[in-house]
């Protein structure tokens, strides 16, 4: 029997001062679980760190351990800046990962169900399979992480070989996740798979594609030299950048190499297209060229010269007291090529005068100054021409535009909590107390348009179950807030989720968040969440250290829930006043099953079915106002065609948008289970749910006086009709003329008036038609109702 798992990190443990000289350690400690929430021994547990998340090409294994027999792990790894992230995995299990923050007490539970896979074939351009291309996937899994993995990380579970027919397989991936692939074959060009229209990295496929087709084209390859301008000698050492517009052939393909002592380079395994090749601006100069390469040719000869440039310095600082601002990052760089490529860019962090000194080429070029507790202040090209007589020096100006909060976290005995988490109430930066209960938020932006004098804080210290609402104060508004919080006993949440039978569903995402809506979808990572847990194996979940809201709306909170191959859902029925030993007992929250699928086509105005189109499948809106959850994505093929899988089974809306220049849009309104879906640009269409074989709706909303004793055990026909339209009276006089013969046959009649109109009007025109049958009028909503009812089309 398969199963999945889960890892619950359970504390991410400060580190400890070290003398002068020493490397500072930080202890992540958590335990696997399968999804039944039961303990999994002998997991491989890998910590992995990097700068950026987003943008590192390459991931530094820095801890590395098994499971113990309980589920538990704890890794001790070197502390820096980077992002850490923990991936968890199992022969015969899913893939799990957590990206762990070390600047609040957000820990991630990664849920681990039944694997899921992906599939496919690698061939070059005559269709013949290539096998032992090297194929690496880069996952996406929404109830995991807003962000995907990179398929770079050095580590066989993201790497497959294709075998004898060019196959290629992923079977250790969670169900649900969508991926992209980076290819890459022996002298063929390597081939990413994104596709940036509407997308983002890791969502072109979905887990359980098993045709998946990957074509790669011949390798193109540029060899040449780096010629000093002023010496006509090589250079030898020097980073040459690869950049390249299109971000499909670009994305994987080699970032940057490095000239031999000759000044020698040779790039290969490139797809063919337009590219710029960069030198890495420094003290010694900078140099590019703008380079066009076809499928397969081999570009040799290349020199890219290296030019000196002219001195060029950057001044920064405060405005308030024209002190010099030291370390602010100064970016600088030049317009793009034709083919959109930056030809010159450099950044540079002033000193403690202020400084910056670069070496630039002459022309138009930009600058962007940043620092964290300052703004941002840029010069377009406009403003900016740089050249021998007119401008070598730029003073800019940077003002405190940002606001740090600080103070200390104690307990109502005086006594300093090390570990307790602070979040600014509403949306702003987050921290941890440190081994003295002190806290800082200088390591985060938090700009403002005018510096805050007060900002309302939740702090929570769950191992003793303390929480409070505060207030940090800056009265002088010079951007640090600080305060002394002291927390109190305070709240469990605790509840059941189960499905609409009312079996309890374990592992179930459950997510804290401020009431008030917000953009963003619940699932993932959301600026408005207080904490994250998950349920138990009976379903059980228990969200501690809670404070009381107070008697007002600004403190509440709503519940959010989701799990694997369920819709989400929000539960806002938390009330404090039935607390027993300050234990508030929830409802049960249901989950519905997220078994149906959509499909149909995109076509123009013109009835012409529309290719690459994005469409994507809403759901309707959650409680508390928060945007309603994006089912799925996918592009229309060849024929127009889309299908999105996982829906509940409740109306959707269809949005679909071209892929041309000028994006038109068009929107259709069905129920999940429709596969003859019609999203016609800039049009909005409605398609309601067949009743066929189920129950009807109420008749009350129709307002047809239909007497139960008559129509019982008979067939009944409804007409929806529009007074005001001429084929809707003729349609509903051949009804008439039929009444006698349908009586006869057991059928009883009734008609709706679709939209609203004069009531007398109406009555005058049935009287003098001498309508045999009920006839009743939409008073409501006009949409819902025909909605409900399945109604699409009035006969035209």
């Amino acid at each position: 029997m398969k199963v999945g798992m889960s890892i619950i990190l359970l504390g991410l443990l400060p580190a400890l001062c070290c003398p002068a000289g020493h490397v500072q350690m930080v202890t992540f400690s958590g335990r696997v679980i399968d999804y039944h929430a039961r303990p999994v021994d002998g997991a491989d547990v890998i910590c992995y760190g990097t700068g950026n998340l987003l943008s590192s090409r390459e991931y530094e294994i820095r801890g590395r351990m098994k499971t113990m027999s309980d589920g538990r792990f704890s890794l001790e790894v070197k502390k820096d800046k980077s992002t850490p992230l923990l991936v968890a995995f199992k022969t015969g299990l899913a893939l799990g990962w957590a990206q762990i923050s070390s600047f609040d007490e957000l820990v991630p539970t990664i849920r681990l169900g039944r694997p899921g896979f992906f599939k496919g074939t690698v061939l070059d351009k005559t269709g013949s399979p290539l096998p032992g291309a090297r194929v690496r996937i880069c996952l996406k899994n929404r109830m995991i992480m807003d962000s995907y993995i990179s398929p770079l990380i050095p580590e066989s579970w993201f790497t497959s070989k294709t075998d004898a027919k060019g196959q290629f397989v992923f079977d250790n991936v969670p169900a649900g996740s969508t991926a992209d692939f980076h290819v890459e074959a022996p002298g063929m060009a390597s081939k990413w798979t994104f596709c940036d229209f509407g997308r983002i990295e890791g969502e072109q496929f979905t887990a359980g594609s098993s045709d998946i087709r990957i074509v790669l084209a011949p390798e193109a390859r540029i060899n040449g030299r780096v010629i000093d301008e002023k010496t006509d000698k090589p250079v030898g050492g020097v980073q040459i950048r690869i950049l390249s517009s299109n971000s499909v052939v670009g994305r994987y393909k080699p970032d940057q190499i490095k000239t031999d002592t000759e000044g020698r380079f040779e790039i290969a395994e490139l797809a063919s297209g337009e590219y710029l090749l960069r030198l890495e601006a420094g003290e010694e100069g900078f140099g590019c060229l703008p380079v066009t390469i076809e499928p397969g040719q081999t570009l040799s000869g290349v020199k890219i010269i290296r030019s000196k440039g002219i001195d060029f310095e950057v001044f920064v600082y405060n405005p308030d007291d024209e002190s010099p601002v030291e370390n602010a990052r100064v970016n600088i760089w030049q317009q793009e090529t034709a083919a959109g490529c930056t030809m010159f860019k450099q950044t540079l962090h002033s000193d403690s005068n202020g400084l910056a000194r670069f070496r630039v080429p002459e022309g138009e070029c930009e600058i962007e100054v940043i620092k964290l507790g300052y703004g941002t202040t840029s010069f377009s090209s406009r403003d900016m021409k740089i050249d021998t007589r007119q401008l070598q020096r730029k003073e800019v100006p940077l003002a405190r535009s940002a606001y740090i909060l600080s103070g200390v976290v104690v307990d109502e005995q005086g006594r300093t909590l090390s570990g307790a988490s602070v979040m600014q109430w509403g949306f702003g930066p987050r921290a941890l107390t440190d081994s003295r209960g002190k806290f800082d938020t200088s390591n985060i932006y938090m700009f403002t348009s005018r510096l805050p004098s007060s900002v309302r804080v939740l702090a929570r210290y769950v191992p003793s179950g303390l929480g409070a609402f505060a207030k940090l104060e800056d009265p002088s508004r010079s951007g640090d807030l600080h305060g002394r919080i002291v927390l109190k006993p305070a709240y469990n949440l605790t509840g059941k989720v189960v499905n609409p039978a009312g079996r309890s569903i374990p592992s179930a995402y459950v997510k804290l968040l401020q009431a008030g809506g917000g953009s963003g979808q619940i699932m993932g990572a959301h600026s408005k969440m207080v904490t994250e847990v998950t349920t138990d194996a009976d379903g059980v979940y228990c969200i501690r250290s809670i404070p009381h809201p107070g008697g007002g709306s600004n403190n509440a909170c709503v519940i959010a829930v989701y799990a694997e191959s369920f819709g989400p859902t929000i539960f806002s029925g938390i009330s404090f006043d039935d607390a027993v030993d300050r234990t508030v007992q929830l409802k049960p929250i249901v989950l519905r099953p997220a078994d149906r699928e959509i499909a149909g086509v995109v076509v123009d105005s013109n009835e012409q079915s529309v290719a690459g189109a994005l469409v994507r499948a809403y759901g309707p809106e959650l409680d508390g106002g928060y945007d309603p959850p994006v089912y799925g994505k996918t592009l229309t093929d060849a024929q127009g065609r889309f299908r999105i899988t996982g829906l509940c089974n409740e109306p959707v809306s269809i949005k679909a948008i071209s892929p041309w220049g000028q994006k038109h849009r068009g929107t259709a309104l069905a129920h999940a289970g429709n596969e003859n879906v019609r999203v016609v640009l800039r049009r909005v269409l409605q398609f309601g749910e067949s009743l066929a074989g189920k129950a009807l709706p109420e008749l009350k909303d129709l307002n047809v006086d239909l007497v139960p004793a008559e129509a019982a055990d008979k067939m009944i026909l409804l007409c929806f009709f529009d007074m005001e339209q001429r084929p809707s009276r003729n349609c509903l006089r051949q009804l008439s003329a039929k009444a006698n013969e349908l009586y006869a046959g057991d059928v009883v009649i009734a008609a709706v008036q679709i939209s609203k109109v004069d009531e007398k009007t109406l009555a005058e025109w049935l009287k003098d038609n001498d309508m045999p049958f009920s006839v009743g009028m939409i008073n409501g909503d006009q949409q819902q109702t025909r909605f409900a009812w399945g109604v699409e089309s009035l006969r035209g």
